[in-house]
């Protein structure tokens, strides 16, 4: 089963974090996997984000990787 991890920064001006959460609700609504974490005050590439939150993102995508990706 595959499964969608998106890390998105609240305040980034690049991409909406707004399209992030419609995904994820379109994600849920299908019955799809997935996992938002969203990084507050984190611009498109985190700048201005809480480092511990980013650190944890980080973390869960490791593992989010080793797991997906082992499954291949």
């Amino acid at each position: 089963m595959s499964a969608n991890l998106m890390i998105h920064g609240t305040q980034d001006t690049d991409v909406p974090v707004e399209e992030s959460l419609k995904m994820a609700e379109q994600f849920k609504r299908h019955g799809v996997p997935h996992i938002l974490i969203p990084i507050d005050n984190g611009e498109h590439c985190f700048d201005g984000g809480d480092p511990a939150q980013i650190e944890d993102a980080y973390n869960t995508m490791r593992e989010f990787m080793l797991k997906y990706l082992e499954a291949r």
